[in-house]
């Protein structure tokens, strides 16, 4: 975590529906928590900025399109897995 720090998070905006689906399981305080949360944090790429980088990962791979938003995000933010950004 302490790596993380000062590190820019970029995700879909679908991060909220998913935050919001597995918190709301513990509480509805939590989910608003989680939610405002990730409002805060992260850099949200619209729909319109990933849409078709999405559907073009989704007919290449197959993958599932939750899946697919975020391959899209680490496509469009030049993500690497050593962090390099």
């Amino acid at each position: 975590m302490k790596a993380a720090r000062g590190k820019s998070v970029y995700c879909p905006k679908l991060i909220l529906a998913e935050t919001l689906c597995v918190l709301v399981r513990y509480s509805v305080k939590l989910a608003d928590l989680g939610y405002n949360f990730v409002l805060k944090n992260f850099n949200l790429l619209k729909e319109d900025e990933i849409f078709d980088v999405v559907l073009e990962i989704c007919k290449n791979t197959g993958s599932r399109a939750a899946d697919a938003y975020f391959i899209a995000t680490a496509k469009l933010t030049n993500f690497h897995s050593d962090n390099k950004r």
